[in-house]
């Protein structure tokens, strides 16, 4: 018998918001919002107000404004609910959830412009305008020299700019990847490695002698280990509605579920309650009156969102948009001696859960049709290949953006402007980056500098404080309870993860090295689960840290040359925009010089 085909419908959801909170940075803008109805009015052939997947807020009633858009979803032929209604819309039934969850409170972003080239990502899709005069870049292809929709200002220069779309795109795709990661047991207990005699770990392919320093080693992440509460997961915001999933429009903005049970009451917004409408029984009624919010994991207590145990709380800033208080390391809030606490933390709590997911996929690279939709936002799969082959982001593709930041730098110093303020640093500094270019070629073809390969996972790529949100247990113990802010997601080698928490996290090379040989271990368990598991030699190794490191000394030293010229100028926070940018240029220099590159211990005339 042939199975009938599954029908495509449409509806129209309406919110009616009874008071929102405003919060702006510089690339989004941000409204806490509580709803106090849910209408979902279904939507036929002849219905012309099925919305366009732009955001339109409309001022409505005395309670407040309204919130309409379109959604479509699949209604296979045989789903029906007992009264004879049809399959629900999940998107409607994911929204009730988060509701539930939230005390009826949701998170409305709206991406305003793209991103400059700051990570080490630029997700392969940015605007590069090459211009004679004063130009306006909007930061989207459609109309980048529309001076009326204008964001960044490029001053005469070449820019490249994040498209506002891609960005979008990539940080939604980084929200509904982490959660499919974190929902996925694949077995990967972080620092769960079994011994099988006192000088020996068990892997598959044979016992294999290990240092002392290796237990010891394997002592200290055990210790952080124990540390996490068994039942306590990362909550990574959801993702309800995305303005380009269906349709698109100008702006991209999204509906999102960021708050759960009583983290909610940190939010200075009193609850609403909330009234949901449905037109008829051909959306699902009783199946969304009687569903279940499988999906409420609960936090264990909301006086313990606190900073970690021992940040003190003189050093922590209160992100108050979400009611959360966080540490932050850099700049001298955390001692140096803490740092690599924090790290860790990090480590175990979000980069292991969800590399192990990738890692466990990766022997099939079974990859279904929903994560290939997801993958490709975030500028890992080619589309022209019919076979969808996976193009992560890797050590020799920073090369190549480095070489064309150098081309650009390389024009811009030919300006007129330019040869007046010259002092003939700029020269010396333009020459010693195309030797440290050509410098990590080499270092990366060299024989047993190459890094070895990995396979590609989702890097978040800014695991920084100000995106993390942090609890602790009843014994005070620490742990990270959200993971916010994606923008920068990417499908790459994993060891762009661990290069940007030892850079912009850890206080010096000591602790980078412990870190790099903490998630060797890490490695070396998920060699022996997939080699049984399998019944394949499967020995990935991570390599040295000394290639990376200087990769994102060099990645550094791109970014404050292109700073130093003035060729960005936009979206930076008032602490990076210094006049010391030569002090900082020569600092990353030593760096270099200290790992051997000699050429770069001259700053020039």
């Amino acid at each position: 018998m042939n199975r009938m085909p599954d029908e495509r419908r449409r509806a129209l959801v309406t919110l009616d918001i009874s008071s929102t909170r405003e919060i702006y940075s510089a690339q989004q803008k941000m409204r806490v919002v509580v709803i106090s109805r849910i209408r979902l009015r279904r939507l036929d052939r002849r219905d012309s107000d099925c919305g366009d997947g732009v955001l339109h807020l409309r001022c409505g009633d005395a309670q407040g404004m309204s919130l309409s858009f379109p959604i479509c979803w699949s209604c296979p032929a045989e789903a029906t609910d007992r009264s004879g209604g049809s399959y629900p819309p999940p998107a409607f039934v994911r929204i009730l959830c988060a509701l539930r969850r939230g005390k009826n409170r949701l998170v409305l972003r709206e991406w305003m412009r793209g991103a400059c080239w700051w990570n080490l990502n630029t997700n392969r899709d940015y605007v590069e305008s090459e211009c004679t005069g004063p130009v306006i870049l909007r930061g989207s292809y459609h109309r980048v020299h529309d001076a009326s929709d204008a964001d960044t200002i490029c001053r005469g220069k070449s820019a490249a700019v994040q498209s506002t779309l891609s960005m979008a795109r990539a940080e939604v795709a980084g929200y509904r990847l982490a959660r499919l990661a974190l929902d996925y047991d694949h077995g990967f207990k972080p620092f769960s490695v079994s011994y099988s005699g006192e000088n020996s770990v068990s892997v598959a392919n044979g016992d294999k002698h290990q240092s002392e320093e290796h237990h010891q080693m394997m002592d200290k992440l055990s210790e952080y280990d124990s540390l996490r509460p068994n039942h306590a997961r990362i909550y990574v915001p959801e993702v309800l509605f995305f303005s380009h999933d269906d349709f698109e429009c100008d702006t991209p903005w999204a509906l999102l579920s960021y708050f759960e049970n009583k983290v909610s009451d940190e939010i200075k917004i009193l609850p609403q309650h909330l009234e949901v409408e449905i037109d008829d029984k051909s959306c699902g009624n009783q199946l969304i009156d009687g569903l279940q919010c499988d999906d409420m994991h609960p936090i264990m207590n909301s006086t313990t969102m606190l900073p970690c145990y021992h940040f003190p709380s003189t050093m922590v800033k209160i992100r108050h948009e979400f009611g959360f208080d966080e540490p932050h390391p850099r700049h001298g809030r955390v001692r140096a001696d803490e740092c690599l606490d924090y790290a860790m933390m990090i480590l175990r709590d979000v980069i292991m859960p969800v590399q192990g997911y990738f890692f466990s996929l990766w022997p099939d690279s079974t990859y279904d049709k929903q994560m290939i939709g997801n993958l490709l936002s975030i500028g890992c799969f080619n589309s022209k290949q019919a076979n969808q082959m996976v193009t992560p982001f890797q050590y020799q593709d920073m090369i190549v953006v480095y070489r064309h930041a150098l081309n650009r730098l390389s024009k811009a110093n030919t300006g007129p402007e330019e040869e007046r303020k010259n002092d003939g640093r700029i020269i010396f500094l333009l020459r010693m980056l195309d030797e440290c270019i050509n410098a990590l070629s080499c270092e990366w073809e060299k024989t047993g500098g190459r890094p070895p390969p990995l396979p590609p996972v989702l890097c978040h790529m800014d695991l920084q404080p100000q995106n993390l949100a942090f609890e602790r247990d009843h014994d005070r113990n620490c742990f990270v309870a959200s993971v916010m802010d994606w923008e920068e997601a990417c499908f790459a080698d994993p060891r762009f993860e661990l290069l940007l928490i030892c850079r912009k996290v850890l206080a010096n090379r000591e602790q980078a090295e412990t870190m790099w040989q903490s998630y060797s271990v890490f490695v070396q368990q998920c060699n022996s689960l997939l080699s049984l598991k399998t019944e394949m030699n499967i020995h990935w190794t991570i390599g040295g840290i000394e290639p990376w490191l200087k990769l994102e000394t060099v990645h550094s030293l791109c970014t404050l040359s292109m700073q130093a010229m003035d060729l960005i100028g936009v979206g930076r926070s008032p602490w990076e925009t210094k006049l010391n940018l030569w002090g900082k240029i020569a600092r990353e220099r030593q760096r270099l010089v200290h790992m051997g590159w000699i050429f770069c211990d001259y700053d020039g005339p």
